[in-house]
């Protein structure tokens, strides 16, 4: 909600209808660094989709992505 709140002070909600969201979590396992799940909460899907964001792209637990 936050980056989305940010991004609306340059660019207009028209453009980021257009915009594609990208979320990443990073996590520390023994001194190693790696992706974590970053799947949006309800609370943020319900702004993703009141500010109609069409393509949202999450991190996953140790590799890889999801794309909703």
């Amino acid at each position: 909600i936050d980056a989305i709140k940010n991004s609306l002070r340059r660019v207009s909600v028209d453009d980021l209808k257009k915009a594609s969201l990208y979320i990443c979590r990073a996590k520390k396992q023994e001194k190693i660094w790696t992706y974590g799940l970053s799947r949006p909460c309800d609370g943020c899907m319900s702004a993703i989709a009141d500010f109609d964001i069409r393509r949202v792209v999450y991190s996953l637990d140790n590799e890889g992505y999801e794309e909703l």
